[in-house]
């Protein structure tokens, strides 16, 4: 199945990762848009105004924990991988769909994105009418 173009929120501090990131991202053929937010509260703006299907957010950034579980409570189907400095801190994250220790090879990334969008249309509603049944007017069955 083919992927649907999505949009890619990236939350870090103006680095490396954050250049490198915004680099792999632009390289998917899948992802249409990407953002970069360099802290937390412009992020949340960000998530609720735009709505990204993928989230790739910095462990290190102030207020990343509180912003991951906003992102996970209020929009669930945006998928989330967590940037983390070790195996430790990998270890005690518990919202987050995927997590990543920095410094992983660009394919990881990659394949982590491909699977966890692959998840995400299968977990999305499907808007049909699965019998035979005419639909009501309305939406509704008879």
């Amino acid at each position: 199945m083919a992927s649907k173009p999505v949009l890619a929120l990236i939350v870090a501090s103006p680095s490396s990762l954050q250049n490198g990131l915004l680099a792999l991202m632009t390289t998917m053929p899948q992802i249409s848009a990407v953002m970069v937010a360099e802290e937390a509260s412009l992020a949340l703006r960000m998530v609720k105004d735009h709505h990204p299907t993928l989230l790739l957010l910095d462990v290190n950034l102030p207020e990343a924990g509180t912003l991951l579980k906003k992102v996970k409570t209020d929009w669930p189907l945006t998928r989330c991988i967590l940037l983390v400095d070790s195996v430790e801190q990998k270890e005690q994250v518990i919202d987050a769909d995927a997590v990543l220790i920095k410094g992983f090879p660009a394919e990881k990334l990659m394949g982590t994105v491909e699977e966890l969008l692959s998840q995400r249309e299968i977990d999305s509603p499907i808007k049909s009418n699965s019998t035979d049944e005419p639909l009501a007017k309305g939406g509704t069955k008879k």
